[in-house]
């Protein structure tokens, strides 16, 4: 990763746990993920054009990950999220290897 890369996230890692209300059939709204996503980034790196784009609906699953590419300002790259539990809690990180600057 280049020196504007790491500058991007400090050491590149975000992780927050979000709690999300399911959609109908109890899978998790990916566009509300996308938007705490976002807010996250937006927060703790001090960015103001953040995309995140996590699939539409994810199943509820324990320990289950998916990944959510992300666009900012700065920067290009991919978050890592893993259901906690099957209530709808979230961990995210930024994939630091995956960072590359625009």
């Amino acid at each position: 990763m280049t020196p504007a890369g790491r500058s991007l996230f400090g050491s590149a890692f975000v992780a927050l746990v979000a709690v999300l209300s399911g959609c109908g059939n109890g899978d998790l709204d990916g566009a509300k993920l996308s938007r705490e996503i976002e807010n996250g980034l937006k927060r703790q790196n001090k960015v103001r054009k953040v995309e995140v784009k996590c699939p539409a609906k994810i199943e509820r699953k324990a320990r289950s990950t998916f990944s959510c590419p992300f666009v900012t300002e700065r920067a290009t790259g991919t978050i890592r999220a893993v259901q906690q539990d099957d209530e709808g809690s979230v961990r995210w990180q930024v994939d630091a290897k995956s960072v590359r600057p625009l």
